[in-house]
């Protein structure tokens, strides 16, 4: 059986660690929900704020991980609805095929 786990955050264990845990659980491939923590005001991070207020979401390493393992890693992408380029946003992540989903 072919085995997918989503919403995983795996900056802490590094790209070769995480390919590591994977292999020995027997996960053959995960959609990688980008997280470094919270912010003090319970924004989840790695963002940059926009002039106007609105986040914009930053995935260097979930980016990363797919260009280098591109059938076993996968990323989800966050908008928030502020943000006054939304639709050019979304339309990247839609051209990109390593997003799966918002």
């Amino acid at each position: 059986m072919y085995v997918i786990d989503t919403q995983v955050h795996l900056n802490e264990l590094g790209l070769e660690g995480s390919l590591a845990a994977m292999d020995a659980v027997g996960v053959d491939g995960v959609v990688i929900d980008e997280w470094t923590g919270f912010d003090p005001n319970g924004q989840s991070k790695p963002y940059r704020f926009l002039a106007n207020g609105a986040f914009r979401a930053l995935y260097s390493f979930a980016q990363n991980a797919a260009q280098r393992y591109p059938g076993r890693f996968k990323y989800i992408g966050k908008v928030d609805p502020k943000d006054p380029e939304l639709a050019d946003v979304l339309a990247e992540l839609g051209s990109d095929p390593n997003a799966l989903c918002i």
